[in-house]
């Protein structure tokens, strides 16, 4: 196989004892923990607040030093875990696949609403004519030039 340079395995210099598993494999990636919060974009009180909740969820600080650290009552703290809980699982809802339908603009919906009117108004005129044909006929005499229509018994 042909090595492609800055792709392949990495060196094991840098893996850390928690990489491996129990039989001694290395892991994918070492876990990150409360630590990931770090890497992602955010104002430093917010990932400092995140990463505060994140830490009481996998039990390495309790609940009560969380909440002094951060100012504000435990009950305050369980409203907030809560609520950064409950978008993290709306955030996780399965979405529609594909790129969204586009939405047709007001000029297309003003142009396709117009159109249909000119085909009713059309549809109308016929309409009229076709009456106004009938009365023709009516008054010249015309209205049953082959006889009384017979229905088929079925």
């Amino acid at each position: 196989m042909r090595k492609i340079p800055g792709f392949g395995a990495a060196p094991r210099s840098h893996v850390t004892p928690s990489a491996f598993n129990q039989e001694g494999i290395i892991m994918s990636r070492p876990p990150l923990g409360p630590a990931l919060v770090d890497r992602l974009s955010g104002s430093d009180a917010a990932r400092q607040r995140t990463r505060l909740m994140f830490e009481t969820v996998s039990g390495t600080i309790s609940v009560e030093a969380a909440a002094e650290q951060l100012g504000i009552s435990t009950q305050r703290f369980h409203d907030l875990r809560d609520e950064l809980i409950q978008s993290a699982i709306a955030a996780a809802e399965p979405k529609p696949l594909g790129r969204p339908a586009k939405q047709p603009s007001i000029d297309d919906q003003i142009r396709a609403a117009l159109a249909e009117k000119d085909r009713i108004i059309n549809e109308l005129r016929v309409r009229v004519e076709l009456a106004n044909l009938r009365e023709e006929l009516a008054a010249a005499g015309m209205t049953n030039r082959f006889g009384p229509r017979i229905k088929k018994r079925r």
